[in-house]
């Protein structure tokens, strides 16, 4: 039931941009962000679900904590990253959205090099 209300709203969003955009461009933009906004907002709703299984699966494997947390991050950048990219493509600012991927990427990078670190000290305690 949640993706159909999903999937009405993005194609309603659709049908105004389609008939805003061959009279007034500058208020098919404003649809065009809204609606990705309203979207990204019910997306970013249904996260705690995904927090509190990883949490679940946290407790059954022992990992610790800071690489479910690393891993939140990363996703939260990518999705942030993706909607933020998408919304300068469709304004036609394709520099702008390269730039938003490349920051985002770097991000990750950033994030994941604790457990590159941890990676590497445990194939470090395996060496004879």
């Amino acid at each position: 039931m949640f993706m159909i209300k999903i999937a009405c709203l993005g194609l309603a969003t659709t049908m105004l941009i389609l008939v805003l955009g061959k009279s007034r461009k500058e208020y098919a933009f404003v649809v065009t962000l809204t609606g990705c906004l309203i979207l990204f907002f019910f997306g970013i709703s249904k996260v705690q679900a995904v927090a509190d299984m990883l949490q679940k699966l946290e407790n059954y494997i022992g990992v610790d904590h800071k690489y479910i947390e690393i891993l939140l991050k990363m996703v939260g950048i990518a999705y942030l990253a993706e909607l933020s990219s998408n919304l300068c493509k469709d304004a036609d600012q394709n520099a702008v959205a390269g730039q938003i991927d490349m920051v985002a990427k770097i991000s990750m990078l950033l994030l994941s090099l604790p457990i590159l670190q941890s990676l590497l000290e445990t194939m470090g305690d395996f060496a004879p």
